[in-house]
This record gives structure tokens, C-alpha cells and sequence, in this order.
């Protein structure tokens, strides 16, 4: 929202909101006079929410990340001494 520049909101620098849409007219102020609110919350540090499983969003390697496919998980660590 604050573009290549940046800035500081309530004396804090954001890294967020992330949108797939930027929003328009009033919608756009409410966001912004949400955000503003958050900031200036004393204590306030991280606000977050997963996407929902219609995101078109993919996710590393062209992964889908929604509830149709899961990605593969890693495999398990191994146990004993490490080698060097």
C-alpha cells in the first residue's frame, strides 16, 4: 500500500497488508484507516490470516497451496552424530 518508497505509520514501518486486489474508493480508506488503528495499538506486532481455498495463489516450485494439493513434506531429520 505504500509503494517502492515506503513509509511509517504510527511510527512503525509495515510489511503489509497483502492483497491479491488493491481495493478502491471507500474500501480503500477503510483499509487504510484499519491499518492506521493496528499501528498505532499499543503492543500491537503482527496481525495475520491464512488464505482462503479459492486463492489462485501458488506457492515455491508452481505448487498449488490451497486445500486441493498439499505440498510434499520434508523428509525426517537424521538422528546421531553429525559428520563433518
Amino acid at each position: 500500500m505504500l509503494g517502492p518508497g515506503g513509509g511509517y505509520i504510527a511510527g512503525t514501518a509495515p510489511s503489509g497488508p497483502a492483497l491479491r486486489q488493491a481495493p478502491r474508493g471507500d474500501a480503500a480508506g477503510q483499509l487504510w484507516d484499519g491499518l492506521v488503528m493496528v499501528a498505532a495499538t499499543d503492543g500491537s506486532f503482527e496481525l495475520k490470516r491464512s488464505r482462503d481455498s479459492k486463492s489462485p495463489h501458488r506457492g515455491r516450485l508452481g505448487r498449488k497451496t490451497n486445500n486441493e494439493t498439499r505440498a510434499p513434506t520434508c523428509a525426517p531429520r537424521p538422528r546421531g552424530p553429525l559428520r563433518p
